[in-house]
């Protein structure tokens, strides 16, 4: 039963320090944005995407970062994987400059329409990702 506890004591330990790490890096790599500093944001925001690569922020995050670094394959793919783990501002999507480049593209329009036929289904989806 001791190694019991002391297994759920390392794995809360070790889950609280990769939830540091996320947050750490997820700030970091949003300032780099905000700065211009694209590869240092993919850098930081792919580790952020490693410590929750199920968190639809951090990755719509990550998509920002592949489409200002006109990486379309990427962007999209984790654009979609966002929108797949929760992230629902549909607004952002629609009208956030970072993916102008994007809008052209079949599965931008595809990534979009999932989104929206979400939304219809679960409009409180929308406050949730907020």
């Amino acid at each position: 039963m001791g190694s019991e506890k002391k297994d759920t004591d390392e794995s809360i330990a070790a889950e609280r320090y990769i939830r540091g790490v996320m947050v750490h890096t997820l700030e970091e790599g949003m300032q780099s944005l905000t700065k211009g500093d694209l590869a240092r944001a993919r850098a930081e925001l792919e580790i952020a995407a490693e410590c929750t690569p199920d968190d639809g922020f951090v990755l719509y995050q990550l998509a920002r970062a592949y489409a200002l670094g006109k990486d379309q394959r990427r962007a999209l793919t984790v654009l979609r994987e966002s929108v797949e783990n929760g992230f629902s501002d549909l607004d952002q999507l629609e009208k956030k400059s970072d993916f102008a480049a994007l809008r052209s593209e079949a599965d931008y329009t595809r990534i979009v329409d999932m989104l929206k036929q979400r939304l219809v289904v679960s409009p409180t989806a929308a406050k949730r990702s907020r």
